[in-house]
């Protein structure tokens, strides 16, 4: 008999792959919808030939009828905010929807529940090395709020009695096509594509493939080990390293001022003060230096071991992510 997965997220850039991945690895799919989802990320889904069911996260009896039949629960959904003027919402969405979620899984006999966390609940050891999955999160006292929330998420999981198999996988920065929404570094990609990038600052991240994400989600219920964490991430570049590839493909100059932390600060306290007063997003806070000055860096090694990812070049994908802005952007 064909297993059904219940996705939450499914409109989302990292949910459309792990969808994408679940209808091609065999299973059916039953993809949670919100009455405002965009149009196109609604049609996305309907190509794949996955069902929808329009409900609220917030609200379980929504949805609750869906999972009767439902072998595995993907919780993709989440406030992806570095800032956010209703810190309140980015808590009850990230923390308490996981929780509910997990709850109803359980009343409803589900096998599985796979978890879209992050590698921002990976703790970092600046001059040490690429952080792995055994280094905790040491990180409260300097995040910001969404760090903090997918890191509680994460945390209720680990310590959860449910009898219902938790597995937790953490990708980091996801590139590839189709992020209508504009994740952070998406958005800093789109702005260097349209000129608007003039400076930049000292740090690295990790980046991977967005369908390598949404495949593990699908070898995840095979081969990932209850409650234990898996970094999905392919390669760390600096931000020089990033922009000279941008540079590269767009021929568009790569910024050449690196802004030191001791102004960055400054700027940061500006902008978010100016935030409570415009109500606009402001263009960097004093949390997101805290960890950028870091100079982040992860290892992937656990995933491709276990799960059986063979990462894909990310400069390739980078190329294509690029190519897809282009278009959308109209350029």
């Amino acid at each position: 008999m064909e297993k059904k997965a219940f996705v939450t997220g499914g409109t989302g850039f990292v949910g459309f792959y792990v969808v994408k991945s679940l209808i091609k690895g065999g299973v059916k799919v039953c993809s949670l919808i919100r009455d405002s989802s965009r149009e196109s990320s609604v049609q996305r889904l309907h190509s794949l030939g996955a069902q929808l069911v329009t409900g609220d996260l917030l609200e379980p009896d929504s949805y609750a009828h869906v999972l009767k039949d439902v072998s595995y629960v993907f919780h993709c959904a989440a406030l992806h905010k570095i800032w956010t003027r209703d810190v309140n919402l980015l808590y009850r969405t990230n923390v308490n929807a996981t929780r509910m979620l997990l709850e109803l899984a359980a009343r409803q006999n589900v096998e599985q529940f796979v978890y879209t966390s992050s590698i921002k609940t990976i703790g970092l050891l600046p001059g040490k090395g690429p952080s792995d999955e055994t280094v905790r999160y040491n990180l409260w006292e300097q995040d910001t709020d969404y760090g903090k929330t997918k890191h509680l998420a994460e945390e209720f999981l680990l310590n959860s009695d449910s009898q219902v198999l938790i597995k937790i996988l953490n990708p980091s920065t996801v590139i590839g096509p189709g992020d209508e929404s504009l994740t952070p570094m998406m958005r800093i990609i789109s702005d260097f594509l349209q000129g608007k990038v003039k400076v930049s600052i000292n740090t690295s991240t990790g980046f991977v493939d967005a369908e390598d994400v949404g495949w593990a989600h699908f070898l995840a219920l095979e081969k990932a080990k209850p409650k234990q964490r898996y970094i999905l991430n392919a390669v760390n570049w600096t931000m020089d390293e990033l922009f000279a590839l941008l540079s590269q493909y767009t021929q568009i100059p790569a910024p050449r001022f690196k802004v030191p932390y001791c102004l960055a600060y400054p700027v940061a306290y500006v902008s978010l003060a100016m935030s409570a007063v415009t109500k606009d997003e402001p263009v960097v806070i004093p949390h997101s230096l805290n960890i950028a000055r870091k100079m982040p860096s992860y290892n992937g090694k656990k995933a491709a071991r276990e799960l059986g990812i063979q990462y894909r070049d990310v400069r390739l994908s980078l190329k294509e992510t690029v190519e897809w802005l282009q278009h959308h952007q109209g350029r």
